[in-house]
């Protein structure tokens, strides 16, 4: 591997984690501005019975709950980063086979992505 393509990687892979970085501190102001406005809306249906504050609590409360999933993925990929994930990957055989129809091994691959500082 080249110097020019391990760079190329690098790049990428910290082009990644600033768009992670957007999403993660992009759902965390929805959310905080969000929270405020639940309560608010909240307050007028259970005081008032003003007509739309409960539907309006609900979709505040539906967005707390989107951008909290956001959040949470955007933080893993940070977490994560370009790490090298492991997957396995095994044949599947019959019950009844016998032994010598079983897989010698199940085959195993590690990805990583790219190189970055963060490995």
């Amino acid at each position: 591997e080249s110097a020019e393509e391990s760079a190329a990687l690098r790049d990428e892979a910290e082009k990644r984690l600033a768009g992670a970085r957007r999403l993660r501190n992009g759902a965390m102001v929805v959310t905080h501005l969000a929270l405020p406005l639940l309560g608010f809306f909240y307050y007028l249906h259970i005081t008032y019975c003003t007509p739309g504050a409960y539907s309006l609590f609900a979709v505040c409360e539906w967005t707390i709950a989107v951008c909290t999933t956001l959040f949470i993925h955007a933080r893993l990929r940070i977490s994560i980063g370009a790490s090298p994930l492991l997957f396995s990957f095994v044949e599947q055989v019959p019950v009844c086979s016998s032994p010598s129809t079983l897989p010698a091994s199940s085959h195993s691959y590690v990805l990583s992505p790219s190189k970055s500082k963060y490995q």
